[in-house]
């Protein structure tokens, strides 16, 4: 625990600590500090989220993944790459994205069950009858598992909740921590909806900026007493 100030500039906590600074104040909590680096995190995902699930739903053709067996003539090497690659997406071609915002919220698609909770990014299909739930959270690094297993008991009942309406669920909890270092559920949720890893390695690498980026410009404000509403910050 390193110690920045004996008592912290905007709640007057006693021990003031960069953990503090970055996710633990409470004064920052209300005024939207943390809320607005977590928001420019999503919109960090946002334009490849929704490029990825329009190219996939433009596709004509759905393939699906051969049950033959591809016999080799003596001599020959066969490939042993899979016929199809599937992924989340590849099933449908009707997906639609919503993703909360502090200042733009949603609600949750009535048509798969009636809840008050809103996951940061919702990705449904009405023909697979399909649920992709991704929720976010920027913690201290020191608190990474403990805000993934916080996350996994508040959404728990909800997949229950989509499953019993005949839907199907998948949940995916990812973390960005307020330095820059990212959980690997990133990466392999990215990895999962078919973003290229190519594609997933740049997402990465710019929602490390963005996070480090923000968490600086909180910094560099802690001894302010008031925070405007900032624009999302969006790298150039």
């Amino acid at each position: 625990m390193e110690l920045y100030h004996l008592q912290c500039p905007l709640c007057d906590k006693n021990i003031c600590t960069l953990m503090h600074i970055f996710s633990n104040c409470k004064t920052a909590l209300t005024q939207g500090r943390y809320s607005w680096r977590h928001d420019s995190v999503l919109k960090c995902l946002e334009p490849t989220l929704l490029k990825h699930i329009k190219n996939n739903n433009e596709k004509i053709e759905i393939k699906r993944p051969s049950k033959l067996i591809n016999f080799v003539k003596a001599g020959v090497k066969g490939s042993s790459a899979p016929p199809f690659l599937s992924h989340l997406l590849s099933q449908a071609r009707d997906w639609q994205c919503l993703i909360d915002y502090r200042d733009n919220g949603i609600i949750f698609p009535t048509e798969i069950c009636i809840t008050d909770l809103r996951p940061d990014i919702i990705i449904w299909s009405r023909e697979g009858k399909k649920v992709i739930l991704i929720e976010l959270t920027c913690p201290s690094e020191e608190n990474l598992l403990q805000a993934k297993a916080r996350k996994s008991d508040r959404y728990a009942l909800l997949v229950q909740q989509i499953i019993a309406s005949g839907w199907s669920a998948s949940l995916y909890l990812i973390e960005a921590g307020v330095r820059g270092c990212l959980s690997h559920s990133v990466r392999q949720c990215l990895l999962s909806v078919g973003i290229p890893k190519a594609q997933v390695a740049k997402v990465c690498k710019n929602i490390q900026i963005v996070v480090s980026r923000c968490s600086y410009i909180i910094f560099q404000s802690h001894k302010n007493k008031t925070w405007t509403n900032q624009q999302l910050f969006i790298l150039r």
